[in-house]
């Protein structure tokens, strides 16, 4: 069955006072999935659970069909589209977040993200031209740059969340993972120079000489960066820039929440350690990774989709909350989506 309402709380067990809003973990929009696996009856009316023990009221759910099935694993279907070398079938990575219709078709149009990353290829074409202030010839080249780029607004076999947002390359290693011969302080200057609002994707660890620079971005500034993995998340500090606290950390897990110590307070949101698929060296050829920078990428596409459809706008505040709504709560156990897990809640 589907969610056949805008929005649908879904709840830790059924309620019979629908304003006491105190075990809503998570919402589902319209045209959702939900499988249900337990149904049980109220006063209200009929409560369906799905795989993940949680409840939704049947008033906001369509009505379940016999050769209904449930819906396939994220990886298995990552997979099944990758071979190692050929790409068998599109993605669309926006078309498998579980929010409303409207936040994904607005595309990220009109939202710049910048990549501080490994430079990317002049090759692979997007929607928008890429502006490279600072673009290099790399002669070992590191397809880092470009797999964070296919997730985030790729247009061509890999279709990115944000597809529709202008990309601005911003290299700061090459590949060697090193910053030589790259002037690192200019790339952050350039960020900061005028008031043009700005996702800002760090996906790599940055050195501390930098963090200065990086809290002093103006407030539109949106930067989303790699925290960590597992235990990496729940050091006494975590790699810089997450670590700081105008910084959006985002880290990859590999296994349930419950299963890690306490994560530093400092991390926002994680999601499980998937092995993307996205661009490779150069136009047409594709690659499969897993780590943190992708989880990474993921929340900047996410951003640039609530921010281009009105949702919210370059305030950081604002942004978390609205991720908020969309994530699902710590407690998850059995996780198949990619709309982030709420470590706070």
């Amino acid at each position: 069955m589907r969610v056949i309402v805008p929005k649908l709380n879904i709840r830790k067990a059924p309620v019979e006072d629908f304003s006491d809003k105190s075990n809503v973990v998570a919402k589902l929009f319209n045209g959702a999935p939900f499988i249900s696996v337990n149904e049980k009856t109220n006063k209200v009316g009929k409560w369906y659970q799905n795989e993940k023990g949680y409840w939704a009221w049947e008033v906001g759910l369509g009505s379940p069909s016999a050769a209904e099935k449930p819906i396939p694993d994220l990886q298995s279907f990552l997979n099944s589209c990758f071979d190692g070398q050929t790409l068998k079938s599109e993605i669309n990575y926006g078309a498998l977040l579980e929010i409303e219709d409207a936040v994904k078709i607005a595309g990220g149009q009109n939202v710049t993200i910048g990549i501080l990353d490994h430079p990317m290829s002049t090759s692979i074409q997007f929607n928008n031209p890429v502006s490279a202030p600072f673009h290099v010839n790399d002669p070992l080249f590191n397809f880092h740059g470009n797999f964070i780029a296919g997730i985030i607004a790729g247009t061509t076999g890999i279709i990115g969340f944000a597809n529709k947002c202008r990309l601005v390359e911003l290299p700061v290693f090459n590949a060697r993972a090193s910053s030589g011969g790259i002037d690192i302080n200019a790339v952050l200057q350039f960020i900061n120079r005028d008031d043009q609002p700005m996702i800002v994707n760090i996906s790599n660890k940055l050195d501390a000489q930098y963090n200065d620079t990086i809290k002093n971005f103006r407030p539109n500034k949106i930067v989303v960066a790699a925290a960590g993995i597992d235990e990496q998340l729940s050091a006494d500090i975590i790699r810089d820039p997450a670590s700081l606290d105008n910084v959006i950390a985002v880290g990859a897990i590999t296994k349930p929440l419950s299963n890690l110590p306490k994560l530093n307070s400092k991390v926002d949101f994680v999601l499980p350690n998937y092995n993307f698929v996205s661009y490779g060296k150069t136009s047409g050829l594709f690659a499969q990774q897993r780590g943190d920078s992708f989880a990474c990428a993921v929340v900047s596409g996410i951003i640039a989709l609530l921010i281009s459809s009105n949702k919210v706008g370059f305030d950081r505040a604002s942004i978390k909350n609205a991720l908020n709504e969309i994530a699902f709560p710590s407690s998850v156990e059995s996780f198949n989506s990619l709309n982030l897990i709420n470590v706070t809640s």
